[in-house]
């Protein structure tokens, strides 16, 4: 009787262990799809938000006065600027233009600095979210022998309606 026990042990021991594990297994991969699932739900009611808050964001743009709208883009020059570490000689703002999907905005702006530092302005520029583009670029040396160029660009900024 005793050897028959010890047999049933050896036996069904290492089979109850195996079968407790795929219940865990099992249990685990029936959390994971509950999460997945809300993740999944939760993401898409986030991007709906998402596109919500950037259309209201677009018309408050466009509701703003014509100086408002030149106040936040000099906002956002001098920002890029403050980044570069560069100063303006110069902003003067163009006659805005208005296309049936969206304002063009053109500014020409004087920058008196290093070579290297007006190309970081650009790409701070580039990297500010607005959809910016520089229509022309001249520069000119007064002095070979100085680190400084005088910088003239003429940059577009275009709002969506």
């Amino acid at each position: 009787m005793v050897g028959v026990f010890i047999i049933l042990l050896y036996g069904i021991a290492p089979l109850a262990g195996a079968m407790q594990e795929q219940f865990a297994k099992l249990f685990q991969q029936r959390e994971r799809s509950r999460s997945s699932a809300s993740l999944e739900k939760n993401k898409t009611k986030y991007e709906a938000m998402n596109v919500k808050l950037n259309a209201e964001v677009n018309k408050l743009k466009l509701s703003q006065s014509k100086e408002g709208r030149l106040s936040s883009l000099y906002a956002l020059l001098n920002q890029a600027a403050s980044q570069a570490g560069v100063g303006f000689q110069g902003l003067r703002p163009n006659t805005e233009e208005e296309y049936p999907r969206y304002v063009q905005i053109p500014i020409e702006v004087s920058i008196n600095d290093g070579y290297h530092k007006i190309g970081r302005f650009t790409n701070a520029l580039e990297k500010s979210g607005s959809i910016v583009k520089v229509e022309s670029l001249l520069m000119n040396a007064p002095r070979l022998d100085q680190d400084k160029v005088h910088a003239t660009l003429k940059v577009s900024f275009y709002i969506m309606k």
